[in-house]
């Protein structure tokens, strides 16, 4: 089952240690089990098992069980004392009653409820004492009973309503859970993505700033060879202070970005320790199915696979359930009662039991009880309009759902598109820059270029580089993102359910 095979993955994940190097994949695996929305959705879901687990309960059989002790002194009336001559002089009834039951009940698929019990009744007073020998009187009963709808509430679609809303509550729950799990996925990835892009960027701004202080001391040899004029370091003070206020800038944002990124696994700073994010491309790349996926074009089994679709089809299904049985309570209320006794009275508990399980003396009736509302049934029907109405709210929801997940996966595909020409592109704008910066820096060397040339060379390529490091990021983001929208985000991370 999904909810036991995601269970698993959550027990591993309680103690689990970040590795020194941190890639998508494995990040991603993390993230499934860490995530608070997504345990939270899972708690969700074994608590919908549970609710779905009581309701499976409808059939089962209650035993029931009473002992009941009652005691009287009264005076007995004229026509009690006069009926028997030789109790006639007993003016008051002194008498003890011991009452003990035993049965069992339950609910049939029809809707109706039957019964069947044994009772028997002890009787001890002054009259019996006196009227016959002994001090006491049994009267056994066993006693079957069976009340059946016939209209409202008949039928096992109708009994059965709770325990299907609540299969379905719990189908919700598990279609939740993938749902949420998708959903941190891609928004976890965006966030990996630029903390990797902080990452990088901040190594770039590293590299630019120690660049400046060996250009520092290049320099200062060069003023003291007589190959550079001493004005040349004022402009380095210049560049060496820009470029350290960048680099703090860039370390304030990877620190933002990391916090963004542990607070998604749920885990504190104090676990990050020395932790690198280094991806790997080849994980990052469009599959072959990619490339031939019509343009963004959903197909049926893609569209049926999302979440979101999957839940409005639930609700769906719920609402005709409720529907149902909202249209099943404006009948009248017509039930079948029967029940039937076997009775016994004798002097002693064993003859009385023997004489009721005998039927020598039954009691018995059947019977139907009507019952009609005398202003009509104003509540019932109210409670019909609003479940077709709720019906066709979740008609609504499907129907705009489809639309949606349509034109988005079509924009994401054209999303992918873009970002794939614009990385191309910053490869070539890097390339050109590259060649820029070793023509620059070779005619500083031969002392036919300036230092702010060089500098504002150098300065452009690593803009360059950055410019590239946001276009990988930008592809990275909106592939997980079509794989996000088709389903295959997950199996990417190889997480797998059943």
């Amino acid at each position: 089952m999904f909810a036991c095979a995601v269970a698993a993955v959550a027990a591993e994940a309680d103690n689990i240690e970040l590795p020194a190097v941190l890639d998508q994949r494995v990040f991603l695996q993390i993230l499934s089990s860490r995530n608070v929305d997504v345990r939270y959705s899972r708690l969700n879901a074994k608590a919908s098992e549970n609710l779905r687990n009581a309701e499976a309960a409808l059939y089962e059989p209650v035993a029931y069980g009473s002992v009941r002790q009652e005691g009287r002194d009264r005076q007995r009336t004229f026509e009690e004392r006069v009926q028997n001559l030789q109790t006639a002089s007993a003016a008051v009834l002194e008498e003890q009653v011991n009452v003990r039951e035993v049965g069992v009940r339950g609910k049939l698929p029809s809707g109706g409820d039957v019964s069947a019990s044994y009772k028997v009744t002890e009787r001890q007073n002054n009259i019996i004492a006196t009227s016959q020998t002994g001090a006491s009187e049994y009267n056994g009963a066993l006693v079957l009973s069976y009340k059946q709808p016939l209209l409202r509430g008949a039928g096992r679609n109708i009994t059965e309503t709770d325990r299907q809303i609540a299969e379905i509550e719990y189908q919700l729950a598990l279609a939740q859970v993938r749902q949420q799990l998708y959903k941190a996925g891609a928004d976890g990835l965006a966030t990996y993505w630029q903390a990797y892009k902080a990452q990088e960027t901040t190594a770039f701004r590293q590299d630019a700033f120690n660049n400046v202080l060996r250009l520092v001391d290049d320099t200062k040899a060069r003023i003291e060879a007589g190959k550079a004029p001493a004005a040349a370091l004022v402009e380095l003070e210049s560049v060496f202070l820009s470029r350290e206020a960048e680099l703090l800038r860039s370390r304030q944002l990877q620190m933002e970005s990391v916090s963004k990124l542990l607070t998604s696994l749920n885990l504190s700073a104090a676990d990050s320790g020395g932790l690198k994010l280094a991806p790997s491309w080849d994980a990052a790349q469009p599959s072959a199915v990619d490339a031939q996926a019509g343009g963004g074009v959903a197909s049926a089994a893609v569209l049926a696979a999302w979440s979101p679709l999957q839940l409005a089809e639930l609700k769906l299904k719920q609402a005709d359930l409720r529907l149902r049985f909202a249209a099943n309570q404006m009948k009248p209320s017509v039930d079948l009662v029967m029940s039937y006794s076997g009775t016994g009275l004798a002097a002693s508990r064993s003859p009385a039991i023997d004489s009721a399980l005998s039927a020598k003396y039954p009691d018995w009736f059947v019977g139907i009880n009507v019952e009609l509302p005398v202003y009509g049934n104003k509540k019932s029907e109210s409670q019909y309009l609003a479940q077709a109405q709720r019906r066709d709210q979740a008609e609504l929801e499907i129907e705009a759902i489809k639309v949606s997940f349509g034109n988005d996966l079509k924009l994401r595909w054209q999303d992918l598109s873009v970002s794939e020409d614009l990385l191309s592109k910053a490869r070539a704008d890097l390339h050109l820059r590259l060649k820029l910066d070793l023509i620059e820096r070779e005619r500083y060397r031969l002392g036919m270029g300036s230092i702010s040339a060089m500098i504002q060379k150098e300065a452009d390529l690593i803009e360059a580089r950055i410019r590239l490091l946001d276009g990988q990021v930008r592809y990275a983001v909106a592939l997980s993102t079509y794989w996000y929208l088709n389903g295959e985000l997950l199996s990417r991370a190889g997480i797998v359910f059943n």
